[in-house]
């Protein structure tokens, strides 16, 4: 019996044995049979290898987490087994026939099942003979080339992909890239990255086709702000010639891509202005929605508010019922009355589209999704505002084991917000020592992805210097607070209102 067979059987025992058809995971670390899978978060785990493959599905119920098996997942797996016995063998045009002459539902699935297994051994030839056969073949491989890429040397993997490089294969290296990110296995992204950016090439986008411009521009991360900056200078001075061989459509979607990478980048002035010079905020709905926590994070921080209140009440008569939108429109009240306003219509508007996103959102997912943990992140901060602070650290736990459970750490970017907002909570109800904890996880978390001067980081030196302030360190207080009112200097100007802030309050020490 191999050991995802061990893995499969013993999970049915249990769940036979319990009448019950999920598990708690944390009961399972240590059964003797297979305790040491299911706590182990390589990807040659035989647990590992089945969450990812779709066979067994975990969900978050009362800060617990549980595990059952996808029955159609375990179809495909079992499937998947019986062709790759069948054709394991024989050329890759005997798999490429299947998917296209057979009229079982279901074969295509496990066909991507067999590529799985025979990535797990090494083997990726049929995998790139698939990705020549044409887009429609081509996306039944981005599982078992990411799967490939966590089982082997990165670098042979992608000098194979590349051998005879075409629009084909940067489309499924994207999609793979995207699949590792949604499963947390940033370890895998940036081995791949460290290999992929020197063969990108020069950061020219006129000379790329869609496909590795998307590339391209992701791989911008990578370089120094002073790069990104004069890139961003360039391109905005040409303007839509910029992307001109590219059509309306491509184009759109890589002005998007590179709105995103300076917001992520924490360059949120720079990223207004290019929103504005090409009208991004004018695009359609779909687009502004499917977008919309970067679209409204710059023009918060930057105290567009009444912007960001002209797309909600664009995009609210087609997008009233949809659970994530309503979410992040909450913010936009919820920042106007914390960053400008004070007025207390804001902050009760934005909670109450915090409380009906709440009700679509467990209707649509489940009330222990992941997708719910940003708005109990909302709903906790909200009630912190409102000085209703047990309720919020209730909230923003909740969010926390939802994260920690589904990412298996404590320590991701996901949890950087998370960590700041609970910081000043404990330090408002007198918790300073488990606030300053707090804080440094955030910074942790926050750091994977954005500089130490980014506005993001601002926010977790403002924190600190509120809870050295709270502790009656006054020197610790004033430094950071100088160290975030020099940042936002430099990022939001001297004129933004959190700046002035900022000012106010180093000062007033």
């Amino acid at each position: 019996m191999t050991t995802n067979h061990q893995l499969v059987y013993r999970l049915s025992s249990l769940m036979l044995d319990r009448e019950q058809h999920v598990l708690p995971v944390d009961d399972l670390f240590d059964d003797e049979q297979i305790g040491d899978f299911v706590k182990s978060v390589q990807i040659d785990s035989p647990y590992q290898q089945m969450i990812l493959e779709g066979v067994l599905t975990e969900s978050v119920r009362d800060e617990n987490l549980f595990v059952s098996f996808t029955v159609e997942g375990y179809f495909h797996y079992v499937l998947g087994e019986v062709i790759y016995n069948q054709y394991n063998d024989r050329s890759s045009s005997g798999l490429l026939q299947l998917v296209r002459n057979s009229g079982l539902n279901g074969v295509k699935e496990g066909v991507t099942q067999c590529l799985i297994r025979q990535a797990d051994r090494g083997n990726i030839k049929t995998i790139l003979d698939f990705i020549d056969a044409g887009e429609d073949i081509a996306n039944l491989c981005v599982v078992p080339l990411g799967m490939a890429f966590l089982s082997a040397n990165n670098g042979n993997v992608l000098d194979r992909l590349m051998d005879h490089e075409s629009e084909n294969d940067f489309r499924v290296l994207d999609a793979v890239l995207k699949f590792l990110d949604s499963n947390n296995k940033h370890q895998a992204i940036d081995g791949i990255w460290q290999q992929l950016i020197f063969r990108l090439g020069e950061y020219n986008l006129k000379s790329c086709g869609f496909h590795k411009a998307r590339l391209v521009i992701q791989g911008i991360a990578f370089r120094e702000d002073e790069f990104l900056e004069s890139l961003t200078g360039k391109i905005m001075e040409e303007g839509k010639s910029y992307f001109k061989g590219f059509s309306r459509l491509e184009k759109g979607a890589l002005l998007m891509d590179y709105y995103n990478l300076l917001v992520n980048k924490g360059q949120l002035p720079l990223a207004y202005r290019f929103a504005m010079k090409f009208g991004l905020y004018a695009i359609e709905p779909a687009l502004l929605v499917r977008h919309y926590y970067n679209i409204l994070y710059p023009l918060l921080e930057l105290g567009k508010f009444k912007k960001a209140e002209s797309i909600y009440l664009r995009c609210e008569p087609i997008y009233r019922k949809d659970g994530f939108f309503l979410n992040w429109s909450g913010w936009i009240y919820q920042s106007w009355y914390e960053l400008k306003s004070g007025d207390k219509k804001h902050l009760e508007t934005g909670l109450g589209l915090y409380q009906k996103s709440t009700a679509l959102i467990d209707e649509a997912y489940g009330r222990y999704s992941i997708r719910i943990y940003q708005n109990l992140e909302n709903l906790g901060y909200t009630y912190n505002l409102i000085e209703q602070y047990h309720t919020g650290l209730a909230y923003l736990d909740q969010a926390i084991a939802i994260v920690t459970k589904s990412y298996r750490t404590d320590i991701t970017y996901k949890l950087g917000n998370l960590y700041e907002m609970k910081a000043g909570a404990l330090s408002d109800v007198g918790r300073y020592d488990d606030a300053l904890q707090y804080i440094d996880k955030s910074d942790q978390c926050k750091l994977l992805q954005v500089g130490p001067d980014t506005s993001e980081m601002s926010w977790n030196y403002e924190t600190r210097a509120r809870i050295f302030l709270a502790m009656g360190n006054r020197s610790g207080a004033k430094e950071a607070f100088k160290k975030s009112l020099d940042i936002r200097e430099a990022e939001l100007g001297s004129d933004n209102e959190i700046t002035k802030q900022s000012r106010t309050d180093y000062e007033a020490i």
